[in-house]
């Protein structure tokens, strides 16, 4: 429930949204559309907020909606048919029993908590799936005939534990499917009763709430007077999901009837003789289609064991259950009774999947659905195995389905024939139809719906319907054009909605004699939208879409990674061998021997106007990201099964993100809407976005997440701290003997078997969440925490492109000594260079709990922006800026259009010299890519200040500085020599940010979008801006920038570095030396030498850290004036293909 909803707010929007699925009474035509946005009109005339979400229906309640339920219980009374009074007061009651259920729950939550914590193993799982509501039908709670009183002693949710009854049943009246029933089952001596009796009645087991029911049926039918009832209880049971069954003992559960209805008025939940013998006929059927079908990971629930009397309340099961650890798939959505926000499926991704929820998710749907599909083509078979019914089994070798409650099974005789096999004799005639639309109403509406896609959307919302579909997809693959494949297709895939279940209307509402329902459970009179059709691909070739069934938000991402990915191959791959080459607008490319060609401009950045298009039969055709993918695949030497993954995750990423950012407005402050702004991300990396995990949405920037962080105490005994970090001590209170650490949700989850120990004994106390919202910026893991003015990098042990992000110790105390040296030479930089800042890192804290935890739970404190700028000074993140993205405040876009050339000029100044003169002067190396990088903007759009922030990236030349009494390893992570130091300096400055601001330039210009010229004078230049911008495709232009920062980087060399002497050296002669030293590259790159590019697609194909990137080098647009245009990459080595 979200915050502010109480039980009935919860109950009234779930009835409304079924009556609107179900449709019960042309509800939906009280819809209203307009542009306040959509709604029902009730009964009382409030209009109700609806929207989309649901991949179950067009519209639902929204989430905001506080509803009372007699409002929607008037208007189903408005709506209803006079015939249908009866079921309309029963459901009425169905409402008011769940709500006293729910209501209960919430009473008795923490005495139910304590219960739990006592359980272990499958009970305690079957326990946690009965807190979690059935997907679609709402008063799933009640259960008619149970009195409010009994419900806490017997209803699974509460965690009950209570003792069974019995009663002696005459011999000859018993059916038994065995001459006996079970070795543990009790004499009658166990329950008061003489122990003679065994030879004349057999006992059988008695639900206490069909006690008295049991105990009358002699007054009732004479042929039952030879009942004995048993004089005492026997045998501790413990209810499991479905409350009738019953765990009787280690892997045997009790199946008993039960005088009560659920799910609707008309499902009583006795238990008639027939279903017993027909639950076990289906039971040997499936044994034998798994004899030929080894490669179907099921396994079947042994439920040949039972007995009955010929009454429907004289009847039991003994379900046996095989080895292995169980789980059920009702229980994955249920949370944790540890109350951290986790989930049964996170412990179980913990304890078999590396803790990644996604890999439990796609293994449990490509089991589930190749056993289902292989039923469904080959032998006509339809199970009603929804997520009740079905369970998760681990042992020695890969997870298995395990299948129990086959009483409701659909089969095809013919279709058996036609495999070889003889339909079962079921007693229930209704078990059996040749009719394939019927069996594949089952598939859709318990299978798809239930067992995958109501599990799928509850663990990963964002991409469930994508695994689903992947999984469905690869299942049918095998059949072919079997025609029982292509219904199933047709009915699924293909559909242009899916199938629904009417389970109120056909359960409760309607009685049979108006629906016509031969069986209520399996009544269908409605249908959904079709979830398939909308998902993104995950893992599966575009082709299996059209752009038809793909989103805006997919259809960007699709682009934007295909893109990336190209630009990757270019620069790392192909333009360096020489298959590339200038013809005309395009640029031709062999990429596997694959002729491709693409529109370009930007020089070195590489902006694609026109989609990629490739040559197949004679013809340029659109080139999709799958179809590059695998030929960039091939193009590259060894193998890499991850890699296709990561694009395609980055991509889905990017349009989760995008569809997300409709839903969100951005921060009211200027620098942190420019931090959100990053949708695209990295254009030179081959998966930016991707990100692993699921929930990552919560905690995304370019969502415009905002959160609170989780605040722990750590015991003062065990803090782990250097430097300033009284911000971390206003964060928030801890007890006495404990200090505040605030930590990242997210980080907090992933370290959650890490810290269950230490939360246990008292070493650490979870405070719950902190009293304020942070929020995150471009990097994901730092945020502003804006009610302190600082920042607060975390560690989050998740990849985001490269690295895992996380703070290694060597790391926290590398920024506190880098904060230290790092103040005198930034004092002299802003001397120097007045307006140049940077953000310090004055302390850091955490939990001496071992490396893992020390490294995990670590947070760095750092100084926020709006601290060190200048008053009237807007900082903008330079990625925005380099990205034309959103954030970048309109007096900077009208600036730069007035004079474009000016403009870059006066930025490439700003960032570049005090980068430059850092490293020339005084050995240190900053990393001033895009991120790194603060610009802060006047009033006029002008470049007045740069923030330069990140320590973790800067590093100091060896020989230049004095490390002695550093550890080892942090004296080795801040140094680098003097020619890997120059490296990261030019592709982080030249070729990873004033490339890509340059590029933005001149498209800005060439495109029109350069923002407001307001004067006629400004209007003037703007206009001539703009005739030479679309000279040459923006080329001109584009030179005539870099012609400027190529002045301006000459001024720094004559004017700001006469004696290259670095300051504060005590001998000025090796001073001197080593400032020669340095600046010999920006020499040798102002007489023309090829730049370094860091090779992101070549350390990912690799499986590489990020430290083993290496560089390619591509042309300088910085050397003296040649032709134009000119090459985007020097001259290869070993040129292979034409140039």
């Amino acid at each position: 429930m979200g915050a502010g909803m109480t039980a009935e707010h919860y109950l009234a929007a779930r009835v409304l949204d079924a009556l609107l699925r179900e449709d019960y009474g042309g509800v939906s035509s009280r819809v209203t559309r307009d542009r306040d946005g959509v709604a029902i009109v009730l009964a009382s005339g409030r209009r109700a907020g609806l929207t989309p979400g649901s991949p179950f229906q067009d519209f639902w309640t929204a989430p905001d909606e506080r509803l009372r339920l007699a409002e929607v219980l008037d208007t189903l009374r408005e709506v209803a048919d006079p015939a249908d009074a009866e079921g309309v007061a029963a459901f009425a009651q169905e409402c008011r029993e769940t709500l006293t259920a729910l209501k209960a729950r919430h009473r008795l939550r923490g005495e139910v908590a304590r219960r739990l914590r006592e359980r272990d193993g499958l009970i305690r799982y079957e326990s946690l799936a009965a807190s979690v509501d059935h997907p679609l039908y709402p008063t799933a709670r009640c259960r008619l005939g149970v009195s409010s009183g009994d419900l806490p002693s017997y209803a699974p949710e509460f965690a009950p534990e209570f003792t069974m009854r019995w009663t002696a049943v005459p011999r000859e009246l018993a059916t038994l499917s065995r001459p006996e029933p079970p070795a543990w089952w009790p004499r009658p001596g166990d329950v008061g009763l003489p122990p003679g009796l065994a030879r004349t009645h057999v006992l059988f087991p008695v639900h206490p709430l069909a006690e008295p029911l049991v105990a009358g049926l002699p007054g009732v039918l004479p042929e039952l007077s030879g009942l004995v009832p048993g004089r005492r209880p026997y045998l501790d049971v413990r209810p499991t999901l479905s409350m009738r069954t019953v765990e009787a003992g280690p892997r045997v559960h009790l199946k008993l009837p039960l005088p009560t209805s659920t799910l609707g008025l008309r499902n009583r939940r006795s238990i008639k003789p027939g279903t017993l013998r027909d639950g076990a006929l289906a039971e040997s059927l499936l044994r034998r289609i798994l004899l030929r079908e080894p490669g179907l990971r099921a396994t079947l629930a042994d439920e040949q064991t039972y007995g009955h009397a010929g009454h429907e309340y004289l009847g039991w099961l003994v379900r046996g259950l095989p080895e292995g650890e169980i789980v059920p798939v009702a229980a994955l959505l249920a949370p944790l009774p540890d109350g951290d926000d986790r989930l049964v499926a996170h412990e179980v991704a913990g304890r078999h999947y590396g803790g990644d929820v996604r890999a439990l998710l796609d293994d449990y749907l490509a089991a589930l659905l190749a056993w289902n599909v292989a039923l469904f083509v080959r032998y006509g078979v339809a199970l009603e195995a929804h997520q009740q019914n079905l369970a998760l089994l681990f042992g020695d070798g890969p997870m298995r389905l395990l299948v129990k409650d086959n009483d409701g099974l659909l089969a095809s005789p013919g279709r058996l024939r036609a495999a070889g096999l003889d339909a079962p004799d079921f007693s229930d005639a209704r078990m059996l139809t040749d009719d394939p639309y019927a069996l594949a109403d089952v598939f859709v509406t318990i299978t798809l719906h239930l067992a995958a896609m109501a599990v799928a959307h509850g663990l990963l919302p964002d991409s469930g319907a994508a695994l689903v579909r992947r999984a469905l997809t690869a299942a049918l693959e095998p059949y072919g054009d079997d025609p029982m494949a292509r219904l199933l297709r047709a009915r699924t895939l293909d559909a242009a909605r899916l199938t629904g279940k009417s389970m109120v209307v056909a359960g409760t509402l309607v009685a049979k004699e108006r629906t016509g329902a031969r069986d209520v459970n399996k009544f269908y009179g409605t249908t959904g939208p079709n979830y398939l059709r909308g998902a993104r691909s995950v893992d599966l070739p575009a082709a299996d879409l059209t752009a038809a069934d793909l989103t805006a938000a997919d259809l960007t991402a699709e682009g934007t990674a295909l893109r990336a990915l190209l630009r990757c191959w270019l620069r790392e791959v192909g333009g360096p061998r020489g298959d590339v080459r200038a013809a005309g607008p395009h640029l031709m490319l062999r990429v596997a021997g694959t002729p491709v060609r693409v529109r370009a401009r930007g020089g070195i950045a590489l902006r694609f106007d026109d989609p990629p298009e490739c040559l197949t039969e004679g013809r340029w055709r659109p080139l999709d990201l799958p179809a590059l993918l695998a030929l960039v695949e091939s193009d590259l030497d060894g193998g890499n099964e991850e890699f296709a993954g990561q694009v395609r995750a980055g991509r889905d990423a990017a349009a989760a993100i995008l569809a997300a950012r409709e839903r969100a407005a951005p921060p009211a402050d200027p620098w942190l809407a420019s931090e959100q702004a990053l949708v695209a991300g990295h254009p030179f990396h081959p998966a930016p976005k991707a990100r692993a995990g699921d929930g990552w949405l919560d905690y995304a920037p370019e969502a415009h997440a905002r959160f609170a962080p989780r605040l722990l105490g750590v015991r003062a005994d065990l803090v782990a701290q250097d430097g300033d970090t009284t911000a971390l001590d206003g964060f928030g209170e801890a007890p006495p003997g404990y200090l505040p650490l605030p930590a990242h949700p997210w980080q907090f989850r992933l370290l959650a078997a890490e810290l269950r120990e230490p939360l246990a004994d008292g070493r650490l106390v979870d405070l719950g969440p902190g009293p304020r919202a942070v929020v995150p910026t471009s990097s994901v893991r730092t945020v502003y925490d804006p009610g302190a003015g600082v920042c607060l990098k975390f560690s989050l042990d998740v990849r985001i492109t490269n690295c895992v992000r996380k703070n290694a110790w060597y790391e926290l105390a590398g920024a506190v000594e880098l904060t230290r040296r790092l103040a005198p030479v930034f004092e002299l930089l802003d001397r120097r260079f007045p307006g140049t800042r940077w953000l310090p890192e004055p302390g850091y804290r955490s939990a001496a709990l071992g490396t893992r935890l020390l490294e995990g739970l670590s947070v760095i404190v750092r100084t926020g922006p709006w601290a060190v700028c200048g008053p009237g000074i807007t900082p903008v993140l330079a990625a925005a800026v380099a990205a034309g993205a959103e954030g970048v405040p309109k007096a900077v876009l009208a600036r730069r259009a007035a004079d474009p050339v000016a403009w870059f000029e006066a930025y490439a100044e700003r960032v570049a010299y005090p980068v430059l003169d850092a490293y020339v002067r005084h050995g240190v190396v900053l990393e001033p890519h895009v991120q790194n990088v603060l610009v802060g903007f006047d009033a006029d759009g002008r470049p007045a200040e740069v923030v330069f922030r990140d320590l973790e990236g800067t590093k100091l030349v060896t020989g230049r500085h004095d490390l002695t009494g550093q550890p080892g390893e942090v004296a080795s992570s801040l140094s680098y020599d003097a020619g890997r130091g120059w490296d990261r300096v030019a592709y982080c400055l030249f070729v990873n940010h004033l490339a890509e601001v340059a590029a933005t330039v001149a498209a800005a210009a060439t495109d029109g979008t350069t923002g407001p010229a307001t004067d006629p004078a400004a209007k003037r230049a703007a206009d001539a801006v703009a005739n030479r911008a679309a000279d040459a495709g923006g080329d001109r232009l584009l030179r005539d920038l870099w012609a400027a920062a190529r002045a301006s980087l000459e001024r720094y060399v004559a004017v700001h570095a006469p004696d290259h002497a670095p300051d504060r050296t005590a001998d000025r002669a090796v001073g001197r030396a080593a400032g020669r030293d340095a600046l010999a590259p920006l020499t040798r790159l102002l007489a023309g030498a090829p730049l370094p590019a860091k090779a992101n697609l070549t350390v990912r194909w690799a499986r590489a850290a990020d430290r083993e990137a290496g560089y390619v080098p591509v042309a300088n647009p910085l050397a003296p004036p040649g032709p134009l245009p000119g090459p985007l990459w020097p001259e290869p080595t070993h040129a292979r293909g034409r140039r």
